[in-house]
């Protein structure tokens, strides 16, 4: 019995010990030239009025970064973020396809989502890309679709 509970001790502290939290993932990646990063607060959300959709108007806050022509280094820090513990968060999707990867974790409240991570890397030869974006506020699943819309159409 001493040795179960002592194995189980130790597999919450070494799993709670590489879990990260949501600004872990956003400072995995230090600022370059080829790098973005965009946030974008309520007010600044507010000024698109009646164009933002109606499933959207209760975001808080969306962080966004986009690297054009990650390096190595940034495609693999992406890769490894997909498959990251991060606090209070659940992995929804893991997928890839065509040398595309994408990972989306959301955390809960109640029956809305109070935050959304999306992570995608996209490693074709002719245009690879890294995206990292975070939505805060207080979406519905429909929200969720109606995002993933939007990013399918850029």
């Amino acid at each position: 019995m001493k040795k179960f509970l002592a194995i189980a001790i130790l597999a919450l502290t070494l799993g709670t010990a590489q879990a990260m939290t949501v600004d872990d993932v956003f400072n995995a990646f230090p600022d370059g030239d080829n790098v973005e990063k965009v946030v974008i607060d309520k007010d600044m959300l507010k000024m698109a009025g009646d164009k933002m959709p109606s499933e959207l108007k209760d975001i808080e806050t969306m962080q966004v970064i986009n690297i054009k022509q990650p390096t190595t280094q940034q495609l693999n820090t992406a890769k490894q973020l997909q498959n990251a513990i991060i606090d209070d968060m659940e992995l929804i999707l893991d997928a890839s396809e065509h040398s595309q990867n994408v990972a989306i974790f959301t955390s809960q409240e109640g029956e809305s989502i109070s935050k959304l991570l999306v992570i995608v890397a996209d490693e074709r030869d002719s245009n690879p890309e890294v995206a990292v974006v975070l939505v805060k506020g207080k979406l519905k699943a429909d929200a969720i679709e109606k995002i993933m819309s939007l990013s399918q159409k850029n």
